[in-house]
């Protein structure tokens, strides 16, 4: 801690700049600070937390911008979800009640 404000501004630049000096900031100030939990040489924590696939899923997903908290606020989003999730349980062998179909069906909710 306290190495990265050394090495950045005390304040935000009053003019843009360009995505160049951003991206260079980042790779010299930003990446050599940051712990690379992918790295075969990291298992603090979890060996592995993500996959190639995953991440292009999130890249689609950002790229998308979908709010998918409900039906209302993306309908293909929560359909797609619900679609995944029955996937997920067919996958897993599980008993049909947790289908969408059935009294079950889930969603995919975000933990820390």
């Amino acid at each position: 801690p306290g190495y990265l404000s050394r090495l950045l501004p005390e304040t935000a630049p009053e003019e843009p700049e360009s995505m160049q000096a951003v991206m260079s900031d980042v790779q010299q100030h930003i990446i050599p600070g940051i712990t690379h939990w992918q790295s075969p040489n990291f298992f603090a924590y979890f060996p592995s937390n993500t996959s190639g696939p995953s991440m292009l899923g999130d890249m689609l997903s950002s790229c998308l911008n979908v709010i998918g908290f409900s039906w209302v606020a993306s309908p293909a989003c929560t359909e797609l979800e619900t679609i995944v999730m029955d996937w997920l349980v067919k996958a897993m062998a599980l008993p049909e009640a947790f289908l969408s179909s059935g009294k079950g069906g889930g969603v995919i909710q975000s933990t820390a």
